[in-house]
């Protein structure tokens, strides 16, 4: 039996995926909740482990690192410009 490669990690749709599971900013519009997914890195980053533990039982050979927000424009709209 042929061994299972490792995932290829990249950079995507993450943050997405911990606003759907409930990554949270408050007092954030909700169009601009995908922010609470860069800060879930900090705040809650078993949460994070697990998005990708779900990627990867899915059979993605691919994972992101959650950091496609990680911008200072981005993260000026929460006061973390300096984080970028």
């Amino acid at each position: 039996m042929a061994a299972t490669p490792a995932p290829i990690i990249l950079d995507g749709g993450t943050g997405h995926l911990l606003k759907d599971w409930g990554a949270r900013l408050p007092g954030l519009p909700h169009a601009q909740q995908f922010l609470a997914g860069v800060v879930a890195n900090e705040a809650d980053p078993e949460l994070v482990q697990r998005a990708h533990a779900a990627y990867i039982a899915a059979g993605a050979r691919c994972i992101t690192t959650n950091s496609f927000v990680a911008t200072r424009h981005s993260l000026a709209k929460i006061g973390r410009t300096g984080d970028a």
